[in-house]
């Protein structure tokens, strides 16, 4: 690969995956207003939230496969173009059901294209230099959640929540000539063509692999614990706290900047330690903030604490993604694409799960969402532990070889 295109594949790579965190946190805080315009509740507007974290998990699977077999640019550029004109959609649609179904098909976009972020990473790295390089990337990435909510709200206060979709397509149109110019193809096209046999049997060798599949629920249920504080954290601060839409913004990116201090300090520590240890300290204080948290909802806890908790329950994640994702990805060179999508999907199916647990489960306290916080976390560390039980496979041994 040339060496230009090689020191710009970051950048480019994060751009594609920033598509995710920027269409999910411009709207946050636009729910009552869409809600409001189409007639609905609220309640519906957060559902989309839940529907779009689904159909990204499904077009991850999507993605996956059809990148392992007609390679990554194509799929990467389809899914971008299906981006665009959903978010056009978005933008004329008159009633919940069309939210609900045009983000539906964003998200099926979305997925199937970001999917394939990871994969050419792997295609091209070893599991050390891959984890390093998803920091890398995270880095860059968290500008766009740590951005995305004061766009929106101002996008949303000065020209109404319409503007935000219109927004979304813009970036996705910008991207889409950037990958178009500048994405190198990695994998390219494999004759047999796409055969259900040999789908089936990449998607199985990721869910009969013991070890692999323990990290990959690792990431997942640490996710689902993300998840849950995403789809609480307007109730948690403009709700419980009662601040305004204003401040909310500042909250949210203070949980942005956390994750960024903490991918910082995993890109040094990989320079020292293998992916595995890292994995384990960034589970460790994830795990160590959300006893606190929980254990604060029977004290009536004040914002700071709340928010400093959640600060390292959240930016912890960034400890806990790109090792995790190195270590599942590490087992498979041949489909890195499918075993990114079983990653993606579950991913974001468990966020859709907990976001929806978290809602049932709401009672104007800030109880459900610190207990689902702390109950994923510790599924989390149990499956990790589990990871660390079971040996190494002649896979990973070929690999590093």
């Amino acid at each position: 690969m040339d060496i230009n295109v090689k020191r710009s594949l970051p950048v480019l790579l994060a751009m594609l995956v920033a598509m995710t965190p920027f269409s999910l946190s411009t709207y946050l805080p636009a729910f009552p207003a869409i809600a409001d315009s189409l007639g609905t509740d609220i309640t519906t507007v957060q559902f989309s939230l839940t529907l779009y974290l689904v159909g990204f998990g499904l077009g991850q699977l999507m993605g996956g496969t059809l990148s392992d077999t007609y390679g990554r640019r194509p799929v990467a550029l389809t899914g971008v173009v299906v981006f665009i004109v959903s978010s056009l959609l978005l933008f004329n649609c008159q009633t919940s059901e069309q939210l609900l179904a045009f983000r539906f098909i964003q998200a099926l976009g979305g997925g199937s294209s970001t999917v394939t972020a990871a994969a050419i990473i792997r295609d091209l790295f070893n599991k050390q230099d891959s984890a390093r390089m998803l920091s890398m990337i995270s880095i860059m990435v968290l500008t766009a959640p740590l951005a995305a909510p004061a766009v929106g709200a101002l996008a949303l206060k000065l020209y109404g929540w319409r503007s935000i979709f219109l927004l979304l397509s813009g970036y996705s149109t910008l991207l889409l000539i950037t990958l178009y110019f500048l994405l190198p193809e990695t994998r390219p096209r494999q004759p047999e063509g796409l055969k259900i046999k040999r789908i089936l049997s990449s998607y199985l060798s990721v869910f009969t692999h013991s070890r692999a599949l323990s990290f990959v629920f690792t990431q997942s249920f640490s996710s689902g614990m993300q998840f849950s504080f995403l789809t609480a954290s307007p109730f948690i601060y403009m709700g419980y706290f009662g601040i305004s839409s204003d401040t909310y913004p500042i909250l949210f990116a203070a949980n942005v900047l956390a994750m960024m201090l903490f991918n910082r300090l995993n890109v040094q520590l990989l320079n020292r330690w293998i992916p595995e240890k890292n994995l384990k300290i960034g589970i460790c204080i994830q795990l160590s903030a959300n006893i606190l948290l929980f254990t604060s909802t029977f004290f009536q806890p004040s914002l700071p604490v709340v928010v400093i908790l959640v600060m390292l329950a959240i930016g912890s994640q960034s400890m806990i993604w790109p090792n995790a994702s190195a270590c599942s990805l590490a087992y498979f060179p041949d489909n890195s694409g499918s075993a990114t999508a079983v990653i993606g999907a579950l991913r974001f199916m468990m966020g859709a799960i907990m976001g929806s647990v978290v809602s049932l489960l709401h009672n104007g306290t800030l109880y459900p969402v610190a207990f689902m916080m702390l109950a994923c976390t510790t599924i989390s560390m149990i499956c990790y532990l589990n990871a660390m039980r079971l040996p190494e496979t002649k896979t990973l041994a070929h690999i590093r070889s």
